[in-house]
């Protein structure tokens, strides 16, 4: 009698050959995150988050229904007030260039676009759960595109003048190929060469179109970096990240980026501020003897001396205040809903009568809302949507104000960070970050809740596991040595 499946003697079972390994659910997110390098190779960086919000999309559709974070009848009702903008583009406002509905639809679709893109990267984000996208790896994801960040920085330092093609680029119509704002987008280059200490000053770009988008990225993404610094084990590997923020920090001086050097301050003052709060005096004196260490090294090499020259030159200062002027001056017409898509000022900051020409194609006629997210908002949607799209933001670093982990502390400061750049930057396809932050702090805040749910102690999902306990008001609450 024999046995089925039974092995003769003297024979070797075969194996079964190994079942290809499936990719996981946060596939799009790994991709658009550790793969940016190679859509900005292709000449789609700008569009990287719209592409793989696509396959986010679908993933989402088919796991209904879905999750959403506390007040997201804020940000929805933002969608929907910005959307309602397409009816006010061919409003003329008193004082500002003329124009036709249809010429202004590009930039209504594209910035749509991007509020619609950042809407399904935060619901990817807070739908998948820790066994699908563990937090630890999340972050550590943001820390490699700060890596990837910092090595355009250099790219842009050490080669320039290096620009080329994109395959992108290569299809398009030569008419659309030509436009120089369509130029900005699919035509990788290193750097962004301005006039600013010299004739002509290389300022980092890559990965991305401009230096401020750079600046923005960089010191952002440096705060995720620091976080995932805890997850490096090995010496050479802490050295590495070492010298990756060395690197970081020289990168951003020659970029001479003044928002940006500004922005690591309002950062390292709030967890300053965060650590004292709770009596880590300890923990506030390291951070203060860092940065001691940091701003004397960059005083005491040449570094100190693009500081000095470029606090002493600030070109764009009269530009800036002319335009902001100009932001409130627009937005006053409609204050409530705002035109739906931004304005062309007649003349500029140094005389009525300059404006655009064939020989001066830069001159005048600035598109007033570009000089920051604050004033773009106030002018496409009005002070309403300004306090939507802030409010959401605020509310979302509110709800996890009583839980402490270098996650939460890491993700309130990007969204502090965030806010205070929207009055120096136009962020509007600049909020894949910033809204991944968001996603990181709403399964943070829902990781908390469950472990209280549980029981008086239980595990909350951050980059530590840190227990949680339940106060006698119920909030979530972490033991010492991990409170806030």
């Amino acid at each position: 009698m024999s046995v089925t499946g039974a092995v003769p003697a003297g024979q070797t079972a075969a194996l079964p050959p190994p079942r290809p390994r499936r990719l996981g659910p946060a596939w799009p997110l790994i991709v658009l995150l550790a793969g940016y390098p190679l859509f900005w190779v292709a000449g789609l960086s700008a569009f990287a988050l719209p592409v793989m919000a696509v396959p986010m999309a679908v993933i989402l559709y088919r796991r209904r229904p879905l999750k959403l974070p506390r007040g997201f009848a804020l940000w929805a009702l933002f969608l929907v007030w910005s959307v309602f903008g397409v009816f006010l583009l061919g409003i003329n406002p008193q004082g500002f260039v003329p124009g036709a509905a249809g010429g202004r639809l590009f930039g209504f679709g594209m910035r749509e676009l991007s509020y619609f893109s950042v809407t399904i990267l935060l619901l990817f984000i807070g739908n998948l759960s820790e066994k699908e996208l563990p937090q630890s790896r999340l972050v550590r994801l943001l820390g490699v595109f700060f890596v990837t960040v910092v090595a355009g920085g250099l790219l842009g330092m050490l080669v320039p003048q290096l620009q080329f093609t994109s395959l992108f680029e290569m299809f398009l119509p030569g008419s659309i190929r030509s436009n120089d704002f369509v130029q900005s987008l699919v035509h990788p280059r290193a750097a962004q060469v301005q006039e600013l200490l010299t004739d002509a000053t290389p300022r980092p770009a890559a990965p991305f179109s401009y230096t401020n988008a750079w600046g923005f990225h960089l010191t952002l993404l440096g705060v995720w970096f620091v976080v995932a610094r805890f997850f490096l084990k090995g010496s050479r590997a802490k050295l590495f990240s070492l010298f990756v923020l060395v690197a970081g920090l020289v990168v951003l001086v020659y970029s001479l980026n003044r928002a940006a050097w500004m922005g690591v301050a309002v950062a390292v003052a709030y967890v300053a501020i965060r650590l004292a709060l709770r009596g880590r005096l300890v923990m506030v004196a390291s951070l203060v003897f860092i940065g001691a260490i940091a701003g004397g090294a960059v005083l005491a090499t040449p570094l100190g001396e693009v500081v000095s020259a470029r606090l002493e030159n600030g070109k764009s200062d009269n530009i800036r205040a002319f335009t902001t002027e100009k932001a409130f001056e627009l937005s006053a017409q409609s204050p409530v809903a705002g035109f739906g898509t931004t304005r062309s000022t007649f003349g500029s900051s140094s005389s009525i009568a300059v404006g655009k020409s064939a020989q001066c194609p830069a001159c005048g006629n600035a598109s007033i809302g570009m000089n920051g997210y604050f004033y773009m908002l106030i002018v496409t949607t009005g002070y309403v949507g300004a306090a939507l799209f802030f409010g959401f933001g605020a509310l979302q670093v509110w709800r996890t104000r009583s839980i402490w982990s270098p996650v939460v502390v890491a993700g309130s400061t990007v969204i502090l960070m965030t806010g205070f750049y929207a009055f120096f930057y136009d962020g509007a396809t600049w909020l894949l970050v910033p809204f991944a932050t968001l996603g990181i702090l709403w399964r943070e805040e829902r990781a908390a809740a469950v472990a209280v749910s549980e029981g008086v102690e239980g595990v909350r999902g951050g980059v530590e596991g840190v227990p949680v306990r339940r106060q006698g008001d119920g909030r979530a609450t972490l033991p010492a040595p991990s409170r806030d």
